[in-house]
């Protein structure tokens, strides 16, 4: 029986650029033998603040025959709150997104399933995106019907052995080497190629007209298109000194740390080796045969910030405490405390009624629950 992919995404980032993300995904799969994706939205609701996935406005621009949205798959603690961080609307519902994916492999297509977070992370760990506990459902039903599946988070694919390389005006090269916490990409762009670099991918950034010993690496992921064009998003630096083997294991842990390893059932062992993830098995092959790399002002790039303990603001510590804390806690405790208090308002829960020491944080008497995180945001140094 065929092996079906299924992607997990979500659409984070890509709120000012769906024309470009859809530009992007469909040179990837065509560029893999397959026809443009069906995109099956899973978010309990579509009135949000990034313009491109408001309403039906992401179905405008993909098309109604590539769109379907899903909302049984959608998380409910985003409307009427809760203990809980994830309680599925229905969880039966992933039968049908199995359904779905059957009927699109008939096409030759594949789909994506997304919702708005920006990283998956690991079921059962604080932080973890409600996609992919929709990802151990479907898994579940799959082996149900004795159907081979693999689940993964878009772009799917294993890491490059040889690394990926970029060349960099001086400029450029000089600003990442600084920190910046993006690679920016030259036109002409090779889009299929960097819009399906893997998360994790070992990136080699060499200074245009410099000698063999101007360049740093890093790990990266996926292109992304932003105001100034493409680019690649910094995920973690690699120590100077570090060996292949120091290499190989960073990335095992980056993507697994992350949620971006794959999930299967009922696959046969050949099927295994082929979509194991490469973190096993990657030897990031010309390591050790280049001159020694370029010190980089050291970062954890986009996803060391969403993950980095911050100190709250006087005001706001006022209902989370005072010591630094990651977002994912930080959330957490608010909303604690808005249920501990009875904040949210009866008639509407998307609504929050802001008490003083809440009004404090927001500057305002009522916000949406959507508004809640950029208040709380402006409250972290």
């Amino acid at each position: 029986m065929q092996t079906l992919t299924l992607f997990t995404w979500g659409h984070s980032g890509w709120g000012n650029a769906t024309g470009q993300l859809i530009q992007a995904v469909d040179a990837v799969e065509v560029s893999r033998g397959f026809a443009p994706p069906l995109f099956i939205d899973i978010r309990i609701s579509r009135s949000v603040r990034a313009p491109g996935f408001n309403g039906r406005a992401f179905e405008d621009a993909v098309g109604s025959s590539r769109y379907r949205w899903l909302p049984d798959l959608g998380n409910l603690v985003v409307q009427e709150g809760g203990d809980d961080a994830i309680r599925i609307k229905n969880p039966a519902a992933a039968e049908t997104l199995l359904d779905i994916a059957e009927g699109a492999a008939r096409d030759n297509r594949r789909v994506m399933y997304f919702c708005a977070c920006e990283f998956p992370g690991v079921e059962g760990r604080d932080g973890c995106c409600h996609r992919t506990t929709v990802a151990g459902l479907v898994l579940e039903a799959a082996r149900r019907r004795n159907r081979p599946l693999r689940v993964v988070e878009w772009p799917g694919g294993e890491p490059p052995s040889n690394g990926f390389e970029v060349e960099l005006a001086e400029p450029a090269f000089e600003k990442v080497r600084r920190g910046a916490v993006s690679i920016p990409l030259e036109e002409p762009v090779r889009l299929a190629e960097v819009a399906g670099l893997p998360w994790g991918t070992v990136t080699f950034a060499q200074c245009r007209g410099k000698g063999p010993e101007w360049y740093f690496r890093l790990l990266a992921g996926p292109a992304r298109y932003a105001k100034a064009g493409w680019q690649l998003p910094v995920c973690e630096d690699i120590d100077i000194e570090a060996s292949s083997e120091e290499i190989r294991d960073q990335v095992r842990e980056f993507r697994e740390e992350w949620g971006f390893a794959s999930r299967q059932v009922g696959l046969d062992e050949t099927a295994r080796a082929e979509g194991s993830d490469a973190q096993a098995r990657t030897e990031v092959n010309g390591i050790d045969s280049r001159p020694k790399a370029m010190k980089r002002r050291m970062t954890r790039g986009s996803m060391g910030d969403f993950m980095k303990p911050l100190p709250p603001s006087p005001t706001l510590a006022v209902i989370v405490g005072s010591e630094p804390q990651v977002r994912t806690e930080l959330t957490s405790k608010i909303w604690n405390y808005i249920i501990e208090h009875g904040l949210q308002d009866k008639a509407n829960k998307r609504l929050i009624n802001c008490d003083d020491k809440l009004r404090a944080v927001t500057g305002k008497d009522k916000v949406s629950m959507f508004e809640l995180t950029g208040f709380v945001s402006e409250h972290l140094s």
